[in-house]
């Protein structure tokens, strides 16, 4: 398979320079970059069926070192690597888009997160123009996602070895978290809030259920593919929970929720998700 024109190298230029914590890991995957409108997907691999085809990049069976990952990009096969966090890892990825001019400079918000969390691993994302840092301990429950600002604590994370900052102090950062994570909790929003819902996820859900609401409410992609599937899965369980839900309600728990990002602001995206989650709706009550 021919592998898209990348405007970025194919693999991490330092991958040994990654925190201990990773490189001691098995929880890595390769990934294939698929075109889409306006940029790329990053498709997490996994060996099945005698080749590389895209998985769920929550599921272990497909989880590798960072060394087998390596091999795997190194032999033409993916377009980089990355690895799936999980409670298991006790870390955070502050996943920053757009903050790196072409000069190469960061913007405020990209410099007040490196304040806020000195010591801390900091590399460029595959595109160069975006910033993760991998911060180690555990984020409190909440937001998850706001403008241009990610927390991933539970999902697929692309890694690059294009450093920034090396880590220098490995201790737990949760304190700094909760509190860093609490100044955050009720930003500004630029569109007017609606009502938001005061029932909670119904009592018959399996517990499986409600662990997936919990993640998607808070923002988490819960190993879908890309935010815009999450975005969808969270509708419908919405949906699920009371079909009578209006659109304006629906947007109502979308705009109270982590599930809050700048797409939502777009009348194109935002109806054709709504459009999506009633048809699918629909479909699987006939």
């Amino acid at each position: 398979m021919t592998e898209p024109s990348l405007p970025f190298p194919r693999a991490g230029s330092q991958p040994d320079a990654l925190p201990r914590l990773l490189q001691q890991a098995t929880f890595f995957l390769p990934w294939r970059a698929v075109p889409k409108r306006g940029g790329v997907r990053k498709v997490p691999l996994g060996f099945t069926t005698g080749s590389w085809r895209a998985v769920n990049a929550g599921d272990p069976a497909h989880h590798l070192t960072l060394e087998a990952a390596l091999s795997v990009v190194h032999a033409g096969h993916a377009t980089g690597i990355g690895v799936h966090i999980g409670r298991a890892l006790r870390l955070v990825a502050v996943d920053l888009d757009h903050c790196i001019s072409t000069e190469g400079r960061l913007n405020a918000l990209a410099l007040e997160i490196l304040a806020a969390f000195p010591g801390t691993y900091a590399e460029r994302s595959p595109s160069r123009r975006g910033l993760h840092l991998l911060v180690p301990g555990v984020c409190p429950p909440g937001w998850r996602r706001r403008p241009g600002l990610e927390l991933v604590d539970a999902g697929y994370l692309t890694v690059t070895g294009d450093v920034l900052r090396m880590e220098s102090d490995p201790r737990d950062r949760s304190a700094d978290l909760a509190a860093w994570h609490a100044r955050w909790a009720s930003p500004q929003q630029s569109v007017p809030p609606l009502p938001v819902r005061t029932s909670a996820p119904g009592s018959c859900w399996s517990a499986r259920a409600r662990a997936l609401f919990a993640e998607l409410e808070a923002g988490g992609t819960a190993h879908y593919p890309s935010a815009s599937e999450a975005d969808l899965s969270y509708l419908l369980l919405l949906l699920r929970r009371d079909p009578g839900l209006s659109d304006a309600a629906l947007l109502a728990h979308v705009r109270a929720s982590g599930r809050m990002r700048p797409k939502w602001l777009q009348t194109a995206y935002l109806t054709a998700t709504l459009n999506a989650a009633r048809q699918i709706r629909a479909r699987s009550t006939s």
